[in-house]
């Protein structure tokens, strides 16, 4: 009988002896949280490469098509180029997703990311809803004449990357080329929509427009100018 009072009280100490180890593992565990440890980033746009054959790689920066409804019916002029950011701090694929949506009536015809991937929305030839109230020389309706680029980010923040502005002159060259667009007529949602206000000062809709700032402008055609893309 005592032989088996002197096992139980031995094996209840074992137990408990095995209880403060494990809840002593446990916590240590739960306190030691390193600092200097960084797990990876994935890369979601490479995974989605790897798998879409709606990627591709025509230049130096990665290009993909999310065609948008939101198009009038038409066809643009491409008589110039309306340049924006799209003054959110997300992901671009959140822009392009709104842009995309019927129930939202706005788009353009491409989204430049801050890596320079470009999600093409709508050829050039398309007439997609950006400019809103907007004027440019003579004419009203810049949606009918100007395509649309929208830079993701916020400009009043911080600039515009390098490889935007790149990925910018990639996708502008050919379309400049082609429609011999003049250095006058690339110009930024701020000075159509001052240009409109200036001529319909009763119009209380067009407010004020907060766009691409006057220095990230002049940086996107000091680029332009050196990859001989000014024509006057």
């Amino acid at each position: 009988m005592e032989v088996k009072k002197r096992e139980s009280v031995k094996r209840g100490v074992l137990i408990a002896l095995s209880a403060v180890i494990l809840l002593g593992v446990v916590a240590l565990l739960f306190l030691y949280r390193p600092t200097d440890v960084k797990l990876p980033l994935l890369d979601t746009k490479e995974m989605m490469r790897e798998v879409s054959p709606e990627w591709e790689k025509p230049g130096k920066y990665w290009v993909t098509y999310r065609e948008t409804p939101n198009v009038l019916e038409g066809e643009n002029e491409v008589a110039g180029i309306v340049l924006h950011h799209t003054a959110y701090e997300g992901s671009a694929d959140r822009v392009v997703k709104d842009l995309c949506d019927p129930s939202n009536p706005v788009s353009c015809h491409v989204v430049i990311d801050k890596d320079g991937t470009r999600y093409i929305l709508a050829p050039p030839e398309a007439i997609t809803w950006h400019a809103g109230f907007s004027k440019w020389g003579n004419r009203y309706r810049a949606n009918l004449f100007m395509i649309g680029i929208e830079f993701q980010g916020n400009t009043l923040v911080e600039p515009l990357t390098e490889a935007q502005i790149e990925s910018a002159i990639e996708y502008m060259r050919p379309i400049i080329e082609k429609y011999n667009i003049s250095a006058d007529n690339i110009v930024t949602h701020q000075m159509i929509r001052d240009a409109y206000r200036e001529a319909n000062p009763k119009n209380k809709k067009a407010w004020p427009k907060v766009d691409i700032t006057p220095e990230e402008y002049e940086r996107v055609r000091n680029a332009l100018d050196t990859a001989r893309l000014l024509k006057f």
